[in-house]
């Protein structure tokens, strides 16, 4: 009989196949408009490491630099979430009589593999670290790979995102005034104490998410996109990748994007943005009679589709003005060749590029 890490590495296998093969057209695009910086793309996360063991890097940086490293963890790993464990398979494994310690292990052997660079990059290079008294003074990298872990294990094992470790405690540290200092280390404690205590006991998971009847269609359509992750996670990651390199560049450069390459950033994240329109069509199709009954205007099913794209294109466009130095044209331009996006995918599909960088090629000239 096949032995259990076997047949799980044969399930990883064929449903990672299956995963990519099901946003093959996602990495096309992807492929096409960033032919030339995807090998930068890919080497990233190693500057980041870089960025993050300098004891010299500000507090302001550090979590920039940092929460992108977990975040990027947290997608890679939750995407593979269902190969990982074999979630369609549970009821053939069940009937292997196999103990539980050799399930976990194989479990977080695949994870291993699914994070991959990410997860051994941090942990070969705190090995590097040669002597005790090097080791307390960078402490805070050692800590930081204790996260990174910690960010794979809540990718598998918790059902909700960690809300509070990922995304609102990253907020509040950088909404604290420029005088504020911390340490690395006293960083990375309190980092570590908030994820420890979200991953033991989960709080938000305490709080109900919103009292509705399931007929809703906001609730219908958070099911259906929690159900398959996947090209929602792709995009986020993508655009979190493209945002930590421009900041990098204007970092190592000293100085920000002048106004036609500020042009040229807002329309690949306005095609990125307005893509997540294909998802919303092919929902709708798919359920079609059923959204029917919910929401009785087309008009209003299209408006509330394209409210939360274009919510996240107003926060990009606010990171781009506040944090990259952007013009704040950007707060109007992004927004409305979203905008554009999402109108010329619904209605000419696969050529929904054309009419966004005819914008923008306008908008260039204008500059």
């Amino acid at each position: 009989m096949m032995s259990l890490l076997a047949l799980r590495w044969q399930i990883y296998h064929d449903e990672l196949k299956q995963l990519i093969a099901s946003v093959g057209q996602l990495f096309t695009f992807v492929t096409l408009v960033l032919y030339l910086a995807l090998p930068i793309m890919i080497l990233m996360p190693l500057v980041w490491l870089s960025i993050i063991a300098d004891t010299e890097t500000t507090l302001q940086d550090r979590v920039i630099y940092q929460w992108s490293y977990f975040f990027l963890l947290f997608c890679l790993i939750r995407v593979q979430r269902k190969a990982i464990l074999a979630s369609k398979y549970q009821h053939f494994l069940s009937s292997y009589s196999q103990r539980v310690i050799i399930s976990r292990t194989t479990t977080a052997l695949l994870t291993i593999v699914a994070g991959n660079l990410l997860l051994l990059a941090p942990l070969l290079l705190s090995f590097y670290i040669p002597s005790w008294q090097v080791f307390w003074q960078q402490l805070h990298f050692p800590l930081f790979t204790l996260i990174s872990w910690f960010v794979a294990y809540g990718a598998i094992n918790l059902a909700r995102i960690p809300w509070l470790s990922l995304l609102c405690l990253p907020i509040v540290l950088l909404l604290l005034p420029g005088e504020f200092t911390m340490t690395a280390s006293w960083l990375n404690f309190i980092v570590l104490f908030v994820m420890t205590i979200e991953m033991l006991i989960e709080p938000l998971a305490h709080i109900k998410p919103l009292l509705l009847p399931t007929k809703y269609y906001w609730q219908v359509r958070l099911v259906a996109m929690m159900s398959s992750p996947s090209n929602t996670i792709i995009r986020l990651f993508i655009i979190v990748v493209l945002l930590s390199l421009l900041a990098y560049v204007q970092q190592q450069m000293a100085q920000v994007s002048q106004g036609y390459l500020q042009v040229l950033f807002c329309w690949l994240l306005a095609l990125l943005l307005g893509s997540f329109q294909f998802d919303n069509e092919a929902f709708y199709q798919q359920y079609e009679h059923f959204l029917a009954s919910l929401l009785s205007r087309t008009r209003t099913r299209y408006i509330t589709d394209i409210l939360p794209i274009i919510t996240l294109a107003v926060l990009v466009s606010i990171v781009l003005q506040s944090k990259l130095g952007f013009s704040t044209f950007v707060l109007i331009l992004l927004p409305i060749g979203t905008l554009i996006t999402i109108i010329t995918t619904s209605k000419y599909q696969r050529n929904f590029f054309i009419l966004p960088s005819l914008f923008f090629i306008t908008v260039t000239m204008l500059v």
